[in-house]
């Protein structure tokens, strides 16, 4: 018995021995270039990097790569880019699964360009080459992942999301991902928790299932939907509740309304967001004691932001300030635009005293 255990220890140091001096004759720009091929067939992206990696091999393979730039086939108009990446890979999974497995992943201070057009220096540096390989790829598995100093550009100007901090647990693409998020979104600090719920399809280019709960200091989000990231849509069921309107319209970049400072709103419905519009499908709106049905679309303009299309319906009348003893019942108002600087015109259908009635409005102009 005792030959035996001697022979397989000496089978495994020699093992060993020999692994480890292929290695050391191995270019480390040859093992980068390796694990960034395999990365790039998993994912589905274009993947360069610039400078020499830096690589440790033992106890376990660390692997530091600067100025990373990955560019997704299903989003050929986003891109992200981070000054580092750093990543901690399994042996043991490499000798006997086949499969590089990344048991920590650090992204330091990425940046997500949405809309960005190909840049001409795309092939500068190392770039991976998805060229059919003489033998079998190995399989890529994701541990735990972070984020650390990320940002996000091409959303307008008026989303500035910055210091983007996020960590997985379990970063496996063929179950349910839990993301736990803090940002600053226009200087206020955002935290949320995430839930990817077949975060394959990002890989598809198909819209990717989510739920996500988010919270400031004035305001709280509630969200289930879809996030199409080729272009970058956004399609969800919404409840978003705020204890200050004018806070929240100032933050979200949309100007103040002066005459909510310190009132509660809400709304609960079906949007559909992308960084220039969105579109109210059907939502319940509340701002202080009034509630109304919204239906509708706002776009970002060069000046500000103009809706177009807006149903108001289900409104009470009582908040207009008529007389007590006038029955004006099912008031729905249609808006075809408004914006600052215009008279709004309106169409009226309401029941007045049980009398179906219609007619048109104008409004002075909207201050700027």
């Amino acid at each position: 018995m005792r030959w035996l255990l001697g022979g397989i220890l000496v089978v495994l140091a020699a093992v060993t021995v020999a692994v480890g001096v292929l290695i050391y004759l191995i270019p480390a720009t040859a093992i980068e270039r390796h694990i960034l091929t395999a990365v790039s067939r998993e994912t589905q992206s274009e993947i360069t990097t610039s400078g020499m990696p830096e690589i440790t091999l033992f106890p376990s393979m660390e692997m530091i790569l600067r100025d990373v730039r990955i560019r997704p086939q299903a989003a050929p108009m986003t891109a992200v880019t981070a000054s580092r990446v750093e990543a901690e890979v399994s042996w043991l999974s490499m000798l006997t699964l086949w499969t590089i497995d990344i048991t920590k992943l650090r992204v330091i201070e990425p940046v997500v360009q949405l809309s960005e057009p190909v840049a001409a220096d795309l092939e500068r540096g190392t770039t991976t080459e998805l060229r059919k390989s003489p033998y079998p790829m190995p399989g890529l598995a994701i541990r735990e992942a972070s984020i650390e100093r990320g940002r996000i550009s091409g959303l307008g100007e008026n989303w500035r999301i910055k210091n983007v901090d996020a960590e997985v647990k379990s970063a496996g693409l063929d179950r349910p991902m839990d993301v736990d998020l803090t940002m600053f979104l226009n200087g206020h600090k955002v935290t949320s928790a995430v839930k990817l719920k077949d975060p394959a399809k990002l890989l598809r280019g198909v819209p990717v299932p989510l739920a996500a709960e988010l919270s400031t200091e004035f305001s709280t989000v509630q969200l289930d939907g879809t996030w199409d990231s080729a272009e970058a849509i956004l399609e969800a069921i919404v409840k978003v509740k705020t204890k200050d309107l004018d806070a929240a319209a100032r933050w979200l970049g949309f100007g103040s309304v002066s005459e909510f400072v310190g009132k509660p709103a809400g709304l609960d419905g079906r949007l559909r967001l992308r960084p220039d519009a969105i579109l109210i499908k059907d939502a319940v709106v509340q701002a202080d004691a009034m509630k109304a049905r919204i239906a509708g679309r706002v776009e970002k303009q060069a000046e500000g932001f103009v809706a177009r299309d807006i149903t108001i319906a289900d409104f009470d009348p009582k908040h207009l300030g008529l007389p007590e003893r006038t029955n004006l019942k099912a008031l729905t108002v249609r808006v075809e635009r408004i914006e600052p600087g215009a008279p709004v015109n309106a169409e009226l259908l309401f029941s007045y005293n049980g009398q179906p009635v219609s007619g048109r409005a104008t409004l002075p102009e909207l201050e700027r």
